[in-house]
């Protein structure tokens, strides 16, 4: 979608200096002058193709609002000229009324999984609730490969919003619980950095994971020393995943993930402890039981910190 508007924009240029009363079209949207832009259209709709009657059409979402922006959607309409899903991402993006993007809709256009994450982000979370219940895709995150992305999911967005109902509809639709972001925030994790107690339950009920969500601060690391070497290189060693045991021989912790991020998992008794690790040059970061405890990394096998070493023992 977001390539779909580069492209639009490309051939709005070509064509804008092409055919002057494109010019004047927009201007009269802009001014949110219709019986001009009624003009322009009745006089000029008929001898333009396919490709210019869809930019005509995006360009009453783009340009004006409220009344105006459905008067030209309706006049469109009775030239055969339909609203298509840019326009539905379009009208939602630049913050059209309720009437207009519902007029998108009921012109029979459906959203996909993009145009719901939009709405989540956006807030319209009205319509984002008619998108899941009617089967749109609650999985859909921008590839955290392109500049523009940040990982967020919908139920990350309805986690940062509070929306206890909408987590449960996107959950029981089947959305991942444990989908990161690019900072390996989670909906649990994003729950929890803004206090809602309800969510955070209902996700741990839900088999939702402990994650590290904030980086690691800078005054927290230049306060653990690992002595003259940590002065040496920004990373002693690459952190391996693994099972470790306290020095002592006493207790044993299992990090499954990735060198960056992960769970980690701790057996006391008949009583499994779950959470969450985060590695940040020489800082890892444990969170269990709702507490953070941070450690140096010493080399690959073993980090120390807090009165405790521990040793990687295997997988």
């Amino acid at each position: 979608m977001r390539r779909l508007t580069v492209i639009l924009l490309v051939f709005l240029a070509g064509a804008l200096s092409a055919d002057d009363y494109k010019w004047d079209l927009v201007n009269a949207l802009i001014a949110c002058d219709y019986p001009a832009a009624e003009r322009l259209i009745n006089q000029n709709i008929n001898r333009v193709n396919a490709d210019e009657k869809r930019l005509i059409a995006n360009f009453a979402v783009t340009y004006p609002q409220g009344e105006t922006t459905l008067k030209v959607l309706s006049l469109l309409n009775r030239h055969n000229v339909r609203p298509s899903s840019f326009d539905l991402f379009t009208a939602i993006n630049r913050y059209q009324s309720d009437e207009t993007v519902q007029y998108i809709i009921n012109s029979g256009v459906s959203a996909n999984g993009e145009i719901l994450l939009l709405a989540m982000e956006k807030q319209r979370f009205s319509f984002a609730r008619q998108f899941i219940l009617s089967g749109t895709d609650v999985n859909y995150q921008y590839p955290l490969s392109s500049s523009y992305s940040d990982g967020m999911s919908p139920l990350m967005h309805a986690a940062r919003a509070a929306d206890f109902e909408l987590v449960q509809l996107l959950v029981g639709r089947g959305a991942d619980i444990n989908a990161r972001n690019r900072d390996g925030g989670t909906a649990l994790s994003i729950a929890q950095r803004y206090g809602s107690i309800q969510i955070s339950d209902y996700l741990l009920e839900r088999g939702a994971l402990q994650t590290v969500y904030d980086p690691i601060p800078a005054q927290t690391q230049s306060q653990i020393s690992a002595g003259i070497a940590s002065l040496l290189n920004t990373q002693s060693a690459a952190f391996q995943t693994g099972t470790y045991r306290l020095s002592s021989g006493e207790r044993n912790l299992t990090f499954t993930g990735t060198a960056n991020y992960g769970n980690i998992s701790f057996i006391s008794g008949s009583r499994i402890y779950t959470g969450a690790y985060q590695s940040a040059g020489n800082m890892l970061t444990l969170v269990m039981e709702g507490r953070s405890f941070v450690y140096n990394i010493d080399s690959s096998v073993s980090f120390s910190g807090n009165g405790e070493t521990w040793i990687r023992i295997g997988n």
